[in-house]
């Protein structure tokens, strides 16, 4: 006669051993969503400085990833605006926000212009910075004497260009004025007068 046995199974009769493994089981799951950290969302975030006018698309930006509850209002490359333009002055480091782009880039009232100088710009200012610029009219023989006139007051430097030679006709700048201020400084430089970067007061 063959003897048979019998195979038993243990059964969790105790329930502090299942609510144990439930806690292990909860904190694991809890751990692996700790270490994932928030969830986040790409942004842009400048280079350096920028003028008005420039492009998102052709500007210089890294992508850094911020928490999504921070990054609301925040533009990044899933929100398909490279096509848009940047309406301000974005500073070196400086996040790019909904705020920053152009309302409506059609009536942006901006020109960009490239005008000699008779004196170096001031070495405060740069890509970015806030100018003004004045009108040197030259003391005539028998007529008026030397003045000076502001003839745009809030324009954006684009560039400013750097030479080696003390000629003055190799001083120039690239500006953005308004649209108002274009006809006075065409004037200028249809004229024998001269023109000169100066930094404005801070506002």
């Amino acid at each position: 006669m063959v003897k048979t046995e019998r195979i038993t199974f243990t059964r969790w009769k105790d329930p502090r051993l299942a609510l144990g493994v439930l806690l292990i089981a909860v904190s694991a799951i809890a751990g692996s969503f700790l270490m994932q950290g928030p969830e986040t969302k790409a942004v842009y975030r400048a280079n350096s400085a920028m003028v008005p006018g420039t492009t998102v698309e052709g500007a210089n930006f890294a992508i850094v990833d911020v928490p999504v509850d921070l990054a609301e209002g925040f533009i990044g490359p899933s929100d398909g605006m490279d096509d848009r333009r940047i309406g301000q002055v974005i500073e070196q480091g400086q996040l790019l926000s909904t705020q920053i782009l152009e309302a409506d880039p059609v009536e942006a009232g901006y020109t960009h212009l490239v005008v000699p100088l008779v004196a170096p710009a001031p070495a405060s200012l740069s890509q970015g910075s806030s100018a003004e610029l004045w009108r040197i009219k030259s003391e005539q023989t028998g007529g008026d004497e030397a003045s000076a006139e502001r003839i745009a007051s809030d324009l954006v430097i684009v560039s400013i260009s750097s030479t080696d030679s003390m000629r003055i006709d190799q001083y120039g700048a690239e500006i953005q004025v308004t649209n108002s201020d274009v006809p006075d400084v065409l004037a200028v430089l249809g004229s024998s007068d001269g023109l000169v970067l100066a930094k404005g007061s801070e506002q």
